[in-house]
């Protein structure tokens, strides 16, 4: 054998690898599904001084046509304020997946109840405010939700 054909050999089987690994998996929810995100809209108010941080969760729900819930469906969840890189600073508002900080636009999969739990942990206080939308898609359906920090 040459070295060509071991090396697109080995070159082949590597895609079949990756493409096999990795990632949240899922797949994309068929046309017209429906995407729902409890709560559409949070608002929190705070006038303390001093700024502190606090976790919340908005829980997305993804189902067929015909409202049956889908499981396994890969999400794209994506929030401007949210932190994004390692050397960032001055971030808002941080997105866990599984209680691991995530990047924005980050890679979700539904449960078997067709429900992924998104967990923001956010800073309030010390006069921080701001608006932000959280932007769910998959496939060809997609859903916005709004966070609102305030100050009273």
């Amino acid at each position: 054998m040459t070295k060509r054909f071991i090396y697109t050999i080995f070159s082949v089987c590597l895609i079949f690898v990756f493409t096999g690994c990795g990632g949240s998996q899922g797949s994309d929810a068929p046309e017209l599904s429906v995407i729902t995100i409890i709560p559409a809209s949070l608002t929190i108010t705070d006038a303390t001084a001093t700024a502190d941080w606090e976790e919340t969760s908005f829980t997305i729900i993804v189902k067929n046509a015909d409202g049956i819930p889908l499981s396994n469906v890969r999400l794209n969840i994506s929030m401007p304020f949210a932190w994004s890189g390692l050397l960032q600073t001055g971030h808002l508002v941080e997105m866990l997946n599984n209680g691991v900080r995530t990047e924005s636009p980050m890679e979700a999969v539904t449960q078997t109840n067709g429900t992924y739990v998104l967990t923001l942990r956010y800073q309030h206080g010390g006069g921080v405010a701001f608006v932000s939308d959280i932007l769910v898609t998959t496939g060809t359906s997609s859903k916005v939700a709004t966070f609102t920090v305030a100050v009273s």
